[in-house]
């Protein structure tokens, strides 16, 4: 593992030290997720969010990477043994044939070169859609 520089940041979920001219610039120390304040702050921001999508319903924000949301969206949109469309172009579309896989849906996993378009009539591309309850497309 390489050294780590002053002007290197690390941008992935915690805990991560801060970048120290970040540290500088606000002028503040990073608030452990343990420190005796954060309760109260986790719940003032769980009621603002609940007023930003007008809810009184659960809020559960996710701290994590993109690849974390990619990994959680399939799991809220998949059944098990529902038949899924798969047309991947990206090692982020073979995550997601991955990720449906893993679910236990009968992934159809259509592969198009980077930077191409899907055709609708190629590798029965068309009999897939018909029959088809989800789409994943990356």
């Amino acid at each position: 593992m390489g050294q780590v520089y002053e002007g290197d940041l690390l941008m992935i979920s915690g805990p991560t030290n801060v970048n120290p001219h970040s540290a500088r610039r606000h002028g503040t120390t990073e608030l452990s997720y343990v420190s005796q304040s954060f309760p109260n702050i986790l719940s003032e921001t769980f009621a603002d969010l609940q007023r930003i999508f007008r809810t009184s319903g659960l809020i559960l924000p996710l701290a994590g990477s993109g690849t974390l949301a990619a990994e959680v969206a399939p799991g809220n949109v998949i059944q098990p043994v529902e038949s899924v469309l798969a047309i991947s172009g990206s090692h982020f579309g073979d995550r997601l044939v991955e990720v449906a896989a893993i679910i236990g849906a009968n992934v159809d996993n259509f592969e198009v070169a980077y930077d191409s378009v899907a055709e609708r009539g190629k590798a029965n591309l068309a009999r897939s859609a018909d029959t088809t309850s989800c789409l994943l497309a990356s």
